[in-house]
Order: C-alpha cells, then structure tokens, then sequence
C-alpha cells in the first residue's frame, strides 16, 4: 500500500461518476471531496484501498483517487505544531548534529554553510520518500 495511517493525501478533482479507480466505483459524494486534503484514518490491504477520517470511514478510497504523494517539504507544511516539534525533535535526537545540516553533509563536510547552499537536503525535502 502506498499511505499510512496519518498521511495526508489530496482527493482527485477529476474523479468521474460510476467511473472505476482500482476497481471501486465513484458516486456523487465522492466526487463532491475533489481537492480535498484529508487524512487516511485505516488501511484495507485485502480491500486495496483506505478509509479516511473526513467521512468517518464511510467510503472506501484506493490510490489512484489520490493525486500523486506529496513531497517532505510540502508534509512538514501541512504538519500540527505538535507534529512539527516531535519531528523537530526526532531529527536532533536522531542526528545528534546541526538541526540545519543533513547527515550525509555533516558525515562528508560537502556543506560549508548550514542549509544555504545544502543541495542533500532541498533533495530531501522534494522526495516523495521519508
């Protein structure tokens, strides 16, 4: 499966009626959700699809409804305070290093100022991959 719990995802704008994505058929209130971010809230393996926490598990979405995986840079955006200091701190506990230099620059010494001129970590932030 591609998302996880806790992921946020953007709903297609260009789902169509009794059209089938995966093989589950779209209806109206589906469509109604098209360029919405929402959570997924419980991933169905054997079903091939996700539940997501806007409509209560209602209706069962599959990942071609999705636009395609949003970048790191733009999930740290879209974090809670909350989230961005947990992942704020994981980072520090992690890298035990300067919070604005990626491993691999501290690791090599590729980066002589922090985060100015770091291409490893704009790399990191336009990767759909954790």
């Amino acid at each position: 499966m591609k998302y996880k719990v806790g992921d946020k995802v953007k709903i297609r704008e260009d789902l169509k009626l009794d059209e089938e994505y995966s093989g589950v058929d779209v209806n109206e209130e589906m469509i109604s959700w098209g360029g919405e971010e929402v959570t997924i809230s419980e991933v169905l393996p054997d079903d091939n699809g996700y539940e997501i926490e806007e409509d209560d598990g209602y209706f069962l979405w599959t990942n071609s409804m999705f636009e395609d995986a949003m970048t790191n840079a733009d999930k740290i955006r879209n974090m809670k305070d909350e989230e961005l200091a947990d992942f704020l701190k994981e980072t520090v506990i992690s890298c035990r290093e300067n919070l604005f230099l990626c491993r691999e620059c501290n690791k090599y010494g590729k980066c002589s100022t922090a985060l100015k001129d770091c291409t490893n970590f704009i790399t990191y932030l336009q990767s759909t991959k954790k």
